[in-house]
């Protein structure tokens, strides 16, 4: 069993945390012997990683006396140490290995530990409100290890919304017209869905190619977007839960290398303004607007019906 996550909101009807893979941070982010301090999920955590290299998430207060490990705690040989008594953690499964002033061990001293996983660069833990064990995998994304691709960008919002009212306006079609200057309103053609994920393509109409998307999903965390345009683009997207209302969302924009650094540089600045431009226009109606559980939709909605399908299993 792992921790129990629940929490509820009174502007959404759905849960606050939903199952699922959610991202703490990016693997570049945590060094061996590093110590961070994390505020995701209404909860206080910390992510430590070993002189050996592994990664793990734990609960961030020492049950000695309630020192915050984010604060001061340190790796050593031992675990994670507690900058307070210096009692040291297993960083594998948060046991107390070390109480340096003590001739035994409290059977119950141990951190809360969460199930982590490291993939595509991202360290991720696993929700569930009945901490119940992972159902589904993120699977691994190709384009991250195609040598024509550079990172060129990364960019971060804060929403004051959750995390299905981001992910439901990729179903909403119309809103790409109306919202974001599509020449027409795009169709949504060939979705196929497993456990945790749905796979679709949105093709513009009238030739307007610039709408043309691939996009899987993995439950409410993760995002992949592969852009059907002339020059090579993709976006590895995380969504995570700050709190019952807030949502911390954060795009990886990978382009094509163009074999010249200043060429990159400029291309990408252009892509990523216009990327933050288009999401910013989407913040500002999440900020304000209120979910809709049975909407009035007509038939160039977008196939919004199936994603709150697909939706229910995180909830349930």
């Amino acid at each position: 069993m792992g921790p129990v996550i629940r929490g509820e909101s009174s502007r959404y009807p759905m849960p606050a945390y939903p199952r699922g893979w959610y991202c703490v941070c990016d693997s570049d982010d945590l060094a061996p012997g590093d110590v961070k301090a994390l505020q995701l999920l209404g909860q206080e955590l910390v992510a430590a990683r070993s002189l050996d290299g592994d990664a793990n998430v734990f609960d961030a207060f020492c049950p000695h006396l309630g020192a915050h490990l984010g604060h001061g705690g340190t790796v050593t040989q031992d675990g994670l140490r507690c900058p307070f008594h210096h009692w040291a953690f297993d960083l594998r499964d948060g046991r107390c290995t070390k109480v340096p002033y003590a001739n035994r061990i409290p059977a119950a001293a141990g951190l809360g530990v969460w199930h982590t996983q490291e993939r595509n660069g991202l360290l991720m833990v696993w929700v569930d409100p009945e901490g119940k064990p992972p159902m589904f995998e993120v699977d691994t994304v190709p384009e991250l290890d195609d040598p024509r691709y550079v990172k060129a960008a990364e960019l971060e919002w804060t929403m004051h919304t959750h995390c299905h009212e981001v992910l439901e306006n990729v179903f909403d079609t119309a809103h790409l017209r109306y919202v974001h200057g599509s020449s027409s309103v795009p169709e949504v053609r060939n979705i196929e869905e497993s456990p945790g994920r749905i796979e679709f393509e949105i093709r513009g109409t009238d030739g307007d190619a610039n709408s043309d998307l691939d996009i899987t999903l993995w439950g409410m965390g993760v995002q992949r977007l592969l852009y059907k345009i002339q020059l090579p683009v993709f976006e590895l997207d995380t969504l995570v839960p700050v709190d019952e209302e807030t949502v911390y969302a954060k795009t990886r924009l990978y382009m094509q290398d163009l074999g010249d650094p200043a060429a990159n540089e400029s291309v990408a600045a252009e892509i990523a303004q216009e990327l933050d431009r288009q999401v910013q226009a989407d913040n500002i109606i999440f900020q304000h607007k209120r979910h809709v559980a049975e909407p009035i939709l007509c038939d160039g909605d977008g196939p919004i019906p199936i994603f709150r399908r697909f939706a229910q299993q995180f909830y349930a």
